[in-house]
């Protein structure tokens, strides 16, 4: 998969490079075959009760350069608001390393908790928050790298007139 993302144009850090590598994306996307959890394409993971999906993994080269360009180290405290299938995080507590933390916020309670099944059953150190993304998490205020991976359904200015 991470072969395939060069082609596209994809130059990946030695970090990045090494995280996708090591993170197996077939755990967070069970349903589907293992060509398709490593194709180049998104894959839907929740619909609701009128069969929209809601969540997604995202395509690998989206990934990889919303990774590079978030620019993560060791020692970070990360961030990331929508779960989805938790592949995004592991690859966050890869790049943090044991000296840096993931906290990741999902809305929906069955994609928070699929998310928390796939990396627990990985050993991924990342917490998994039920919650708001847009009210953050309480009683952890300070992060060095904050990450949306999350549709929103109302967009408003930080001040001034819109």
């Amino acid at each position: 998969m991470v072969d395939g993302l060069r082609p596209s144009g994809a130059a990946l850090s030695g970090q990045v490079d090494a995280a996708m590598r090591a993170v197996p994306r077939h755990v967070f996307v069970p349903d589907v075959s293992l060509e398709r959890a490593y194709g180049p394409d998104p894959v839907v993971t929740h619909r609701d009760g009128d069969g929209v999906p809601v969540s997604s993994a995202s395509a690998p080269a989206t990934v990889a350069g919303m990774l590079e360009d978030l620019d993560v180290r060791p020692g970070h405290r990360v961030l990331e608001i929508g779960a989805g299938t938790g592949y995004n995080a592991a690859l966050l507590a890869r790049l943090v390393g044991p000296t840096g933390s993931v906290t990741t916020i999902e809305y929906d309670e069955a994609v928070a908790s699929a998310a928390r099944a796939a990396l627990s059953g990985l050993g991924a150190a990342v917490t998994v928050v039920h919650g708001d993304g847009m009210l953050g998490v309480p009683g952890q205020a300070t992060f060095d790298r904050i990450v949306v991976t999350a549709g929103a359904w109302d967009v408003q200015g930080l001040g001034g007139s819109s």
